[in-house]
């Protein structure tokens, strides 16, 4: 029995070379700006840069919002359509990858350059010695984007939860994703609880 178990192969990190950077995965969210403060106070410790990254999926045909699409028009949480409002149907996906819309990719664009601002001003103001920081969008998947983005990198950072994570969760599907798949060392940053108003 023990000839027909499945193999799993996973390079063998034990005698990889970190490239000397962190990478961290930002969305825009509150978790994802304390992954990525963190991992700049972490890259001052070790004489290590920074590179943020945010994995992102282009549904030109679902409803955008600024931040994305995450159901397609009509998805109602109980299955039903909103009243007056066509019942969901689903449409079958183009045979040929669609031209991504400057806009989303611009709204994007933007959520990754904000957090890279609001992180590097906070860090200004605190007078602490500069950290170097580069930042990519990709479209695809955010666990695949991250896992492939980090490669051997000396750390991927994550905050604990996302914009997809479920409410009462621990860690998101994302970071959990990421997790198992990482060939690097990964950190995942709680969300502070806010204080009750």
């Amino acid at each position: 029995m023990a000839d027909t178990a499945p193999v799993f192969e996973h390079g063998d990190v034990r005698n990889a070379q970190p490239d000397g950077r962190i990478v961290v995965g930002v969305d825009g969210s509150a978790g994802s700006l304390a992954a990525l403060k963190w991992a700049m106070v972490e890259a001052r410790l070790r004489g290590s840069t920074v590179h943020a990254v945010l994995g992102w999926v282009h549904h030109p045909n679902w409803g955008y919002s600024g931040m994305g699409g995450m159901f397609p028009p009509g998805y109602q949480p109980s299955g039903g359509p909103l009243p007056g409002e066509l019942s969901a149907t689903f449409t079958p996906p183009p045979e040929e990858i669609p031209v991504v819309d400057e806009a989303a990719q611009g709204a994007v664009d933007d959520v990754l350059s904000r957090a890279v601002e609001e992180a590097l001003a906070e860090d200004a103001r605190s007078g602490r010695q500069p950290v170097i920081i580069t930042s990519e969008v990709i479209q695809g998947h955010a666990a695949k984007v991250l896992v492939d983005s980090a490669g051997e990198s000396d750390l991927l950072v994550l905050g604990a939860h996302g914009h997809g994570g479920l409410v009462g969760a621990r860690i998101g599907s994302i970071t959990q994703h990421v997790v198992a798949l990482a060939r690097c060392p990964v950190v995942v940053i709680p969300t502070a609880e806010l204080p009750d108003e």
